[in-house]
């Protein structure tokens, strides 16, 4: 027998899987919006080389930057219904990599590991706290 024979589920797999992947492929968001950290970089080095933003706190700015970034491109996402994907998980990674430069920016290093058990605190409040959809 051929394995298409014994393995039907496995080729409705793989056109699932290539039409996925074609999906993300044709993503204009996630060019633009890995561009934008690639530019952020670029920003913040040059600045520290220049001495408008000192050397050792140029990684500060870049997680501000890539923390607003993540948060714009979640709710561009949500925003386009094409392109719509869950958006808790980035911008709750956005708000921690913003609270972890913006700490550092603003000399409240102490400050940021609370931030984080704030954060957490609220993500175990989210979940207890959310409708579940029937099954």
């Amino acid at each position: 027998m051929s394995e298409e024979r014994r393995y039907p589920e496995k080729e409705h797999d793989e056109k699932e899987e290539e039409h996925m992947e074609e999906k993300w492929r044709r993503d204009p968001f996630s060019a633009l919006f890995f561009g934008l950290i690639v530019i952020s970089a670029g920003v913040f080095l040059l600045m520290a080389a220049r001495g408008i933003i000192e050397w050792g706190d140029w990684w500060a700015y870049l997680f501000l930057a890539i923390g607003c970034i993540l948060i714009i491109d979640a709710f561009a996402r949500y925003a386009v219904p094409a392109r719509r994907r869950p958006i808790f998980g980035k911008v709750f990674f956005g708000l921690i990599l913003i609270c972890i430069g913006g700490s550092n920016i603003y000399g409240l290093e102490e400050w940021w590991p609370l931030i984080l058990i704030i954060v957490g605190v609220l993500i175990i409040v989210y979940g207890m706290t959310r409708t579940r959809k029937p099954k």
